[in-house]
């Protein structure tokens, strides 16, 4: 490959990042930039992918159970006292990497993602610059345990911010491919989540209740039209 030499440099320390965190780790269940960052979903691989489905989600939830149980979006009573939604979650997580300096979410994108900031990790919400006289703003540090792109993944909303890795960071992800999936198999419980998720929004200023109002009107509106259009296109069938 002809590639130019800072791109070169920077694959070489993707990879040795890669190499400097799976040493001793588990995780190497996937690579690159989900849906909606950089890149599309990576497929499984490395240790984990090399498991039975059996043992691999024994392992995952070994590894990840814990994390999301400690995260307030788990804390509802009703929440954890469902033991198949935490298992649901943690069985469709997959983890990428980011080097230090990688736009993780951009600002105008919908994120179809959500993701867990993975152990020392670090990453910056930063506003870009309106043009070129001006810098780019700092809003709020991220780290371990935190989340992104949760307002993206219930609403389909634009981001108004950059999210970018301050170091090298894994993120653990869970598409909206697979929220769907968990909702559809949990039901009450998925609408629960999305609930604390928009809750957590307006709790941290991210969001106003009449915000959350206005959004969940709109995806009630989307939603609706949808199973319109699929019970039409069963009857001509």
């Amino acid at each position: 490959m002809h590639l130019p030499r800072d791109l070169r440099r920077r694959v070489c320390e993707y990879y040795r990042h890669v190499w400097h965190l799976d040493r001793g780790s588990l995780l190497g269940d996937g690579r690159g930039a989900p849906a909606g960052g950089a890149g599309a979903a990576p497929k499984g691989g490395g240790f984990l992918g090399d498991l039975s489905p059996a043992l691999r989600n024994e392992v995952k939830m070994h590894l990840f159970a814990e994390m999301l149980r400690a995260n307030p979006l788990f804390q509802s009573p009703r929440v954890q006292a469902c033991a198949g939604l935490v298992e649901a979650v943690v069985e469709r997580l997959f983890t990428t990497v980011y080097l230090p300096g990688d736009t993780i979410l951009r600002k105008g994108e919908t994120s179809p993602w959500m993701g867990f900031i993975g152990t020392g990790g670090r990453v910056a919400v930063v506003l870009p610059p309106a043009d070129e006289t001006q810098q780019p703003k700092t809003l709020k540090i991220l780290h371990e345990g935190d989340i992104i792109g949760e307002l993206g993944l219930i609403f389909s909303a634009r981001r108004s911010t950059d999210v970018r890795a301050l170091v090298c960071v894994r993120v653990h992800v869970l598409s909206r491919d697979a929220f769907n999936a968990i909702k559809a198999q949990y039901p009450a419980e998925g609408d629960l989540l999305e609930t604390e998720i928009a809750n957590s929004l307006v709790k941290r200023g991210r969001m106003s209740e009449a915000d959350v109002l206005k959004l969940t009107k709109k995806r009630t509106k989307r939603r609706s039209r949808r199973k319109r259009d699929d019970g039409d296109r069963r009857w001509s069938a």
